[in-house]
């Protein structure tokens, strides 16, 4: 859950919020996450030596997480409740301050990278082949 906020603030300005909240204090809801993970082992043991007494447990394993590579949401903007645009840019009160900058087209690119933060999403598919040896 998060508070949603009435009017989009500029996220490149820190503490620019005017603090004016849509509906009860956390009363809106991020979309729900899934994550599935997968782990294969397989146990090998070896035996080595003249009279082959002695011994060693090798693991090799494939640990997969977020198997199916699920594009998982774990913040938004308040504003719009979207991870990846604050509203800023198409808000009525903002375009003169857009207007405003040396290069207003160049401000609108930069700012809507920084807008689509990849915090707001969580990790991708992992994939970890290893070995582990035991003597």
């Amino acid at each position: 859950p998060y508070t949603a906020q009435v009017a989009p603030s500029n996220s490149a300005q820190i503490g620019s919020s005017d603090g004016t909240t849509k509906g009860n204090p956390f009363g809106a809801r991020m979309p729900g996450t899934f994550r599935a993970n997968m782990q294969l082992d397989k146990n090998i043991t070896l035996r080595f030596g003249e009279d082959k007494k002695k011994s060693a447990n090798m693991n090799i394993y494939l640990w997969v997480t977020n198997l199916f590579n699920t594009l998982n949401i774990s913040q938004v903007y308040r504003a719009t409740g979207n991870p990846g645009d604050d509203g800023f840019l198409n808000a009525a009160n903002s375009q003169t301050i857009i207007q405003q900058q040396n290069d207003a087209q160049s401000f609108r690119y930069y700012y809507a990278l920084k807008a689509n933060d990849p915090y707001n999403f969580g990790v991708p598919r992992q994939i970890r082949l290893g070995v582990k040896v035991d003597f």
